[in-house]
């Protein structure tokens, strides 16, 4: 699973500090900017000289200073005219060294970087406006884009310590600490991810068989033990700490940020389901293998509730990604069973036909059986289909529905097919 693309929702305008800076905010729209929170007091400060010079474009008139670039760049972006947009505040990081609307414009030359997806631009600005103008509302907020910005360039690292200082500043608000806690959690979920897809690398070079008594008792050998469960059990603990502090605001101190509030959740899902496909089920004998299943099965079952917990957060993205989620875990869950090491029979088969009809019979009871996985998977995939086109939400996971969901049904039927044969087959006696 690669990172989910996380923008924080409401972008906030910058406070800007001179009579002249004020009246340039009234310009600019509520998606620009790095500011948000109102402060206490306005302060006036002393203007620099006012410099104006001439605009060879023609674009600003014969002559503009740093105010009129940023209300055009501001204007160019509340169009979507990123790039142009970008023209506009680099040249006022250029051409006016010591004006006082670098702070905002750093950050709003960020913002459209981010908006482009071109992150490494994004991060440089960012990290100038923190290391130029340090202790300022404008730096505090570019830290919080930060942390987007750092996690889509896998920076995972960087994102833990960056999310731990700014979850502990004494005057963030509800939905900020939120914020925080869930980045952090993802990074460790993240970084899980890369522990996990390393480790399976290796093991499919070294394609070594594991031995039974090389298993644990929840049936992952020692080595996978070691590689998975401290990212797991960092991943899991620290989006518990985001759930509970969701949960235990107070009405006077309450999360208004749903979107947040749903990736606490999802992130806690997401690490219980990576804890529960990493339980390979043993060759052993029926009865381990069904305390295996049962091991994963109460994980999977847990991991659901975490997953219906994000969709109630009433967020489009994440119930898209819940419920394409839910039903890839009851689809994977279904083709680890069937894939699984057939056990031993009871009693000795020395035909090797008889055998192999033992093990053909084994698996089509197994389909039998487990056939409502597949069932609840296409049903939880229709439901979410049907609230991605009521919402019109677009991510990852409501870009790979409809194809996954025409691919299972398509093994539904062929299944059903498969059944209903053999089911003749009996009646006909031929088995």
């Amino acid at each position: 699973m690669s990172s989910p693309v996380l923008a924080r929702p409401h972008l906030r305008r910058p406070f800007l500090t001179s009579f002249l800076t004020l009246a340039c905010a009234a310009a600019a729209f509520p998606s620009l900017g790095c500011g948000g929170r109102q402060p206490k007091s306005r302060t006036v400060v002393d203007m620099p000289p006012l410099k104006v010079v001439a605009d060879p474009s023609g674009e600003l008139g014969a002559n503009y200073d740093a105010a009129a670039l940023f209300d055009r760049g501001v204007a160019l972006a509340e169009d979507a005219k990123y790039r142009a947009a970008l023209r506009q505040f680099d040249r006022l990081l250029e051409e006016f060294p010591q004006d006082p609307l670098r702070p905002p414009t750093y950050y709003n030359a960020g913002w459209c970087y981010l908006q482009l997806s071109q992150w490494d631009k994004a991060e440089t600005r960012f990290k100038q406006l923190v290391d130029h103008h340090p202790g300022t509302g404008h730096a505090r907020d570019a830290q919080f884009q930060r942390m987007r910005v750092l996690g889509e360039l896998g920076r995972w690292q960087e994102v833990l310590t960056l999310a731990d200082s700014l979850e502990k500043l004494p005057d963030v608000d509800p939905d900020e600490r939120l914020e925080a806690l869930c980045r952090y959690a993802n990074a460790h979920l993240q970084m899980a991810i890369q522990q996990l897809a390393t480790h399976q690398l290796g093991a499919q070079e070294n394609q070594q068989p594991k031995s039974p008594e090389s298993q644990t008792a929840e049936g992952a050998s020692p080595q996978e033990e070691s590689l998975q469960k401290p990212a797991l059990d960092l991943a899991q603990l620290a989006a518990h700490r985001a759930v509970s502090y969701a949960r235990t605001r107070s009405d006077e101190d309450p999360i208004t940020n749903n979107f947040y509030l749903g990736m606490a959740h999802f992130v806690l899902a997401e690490s219980l389901r990576m804890r529960s496909e990493a339980i390979e089920i043993p060759e052993a004998a029926l009865a381990t293998q069904r305390a295996t299943l049962e091991t994963r099965a109460a994980l999977l079952l847990k991991a659901q509730r975490a997953y219906f917990d994000a969709m109630g957060s009433k967020h489009p993205h994440w119930a898209a990604a819940s419920g394409y989620q839910i039903g890839s875990m009851y689809d994977g869950f279904w083709t680890m069973v069937m894939e699984s090491p057939i056990p031993e029979p009871q009693e000795p088969i020395e035909s090797e036909e008889l055998l192999e009809l033992y093990r053909r019979e084994y698996r089509l009871g197994l389909a039998r059986i487990l056939k409502p996985l597949l069932d609840h998977a296409v049903r939880y995939w229709e439901l979410t289909e049907a609230m991605v086109a009521r919402t019109g939400v677009e991510n990852r996971w409501s870009q790979r529905l409809g194809e996954d969901l025409a691919t299972l049904r398509e093994r539904v039927a062929l299944l059903e097919q498969t059944l209903a044969e053999s089911d003749k087959d009996r009646e006909d006696g031929n088995i």
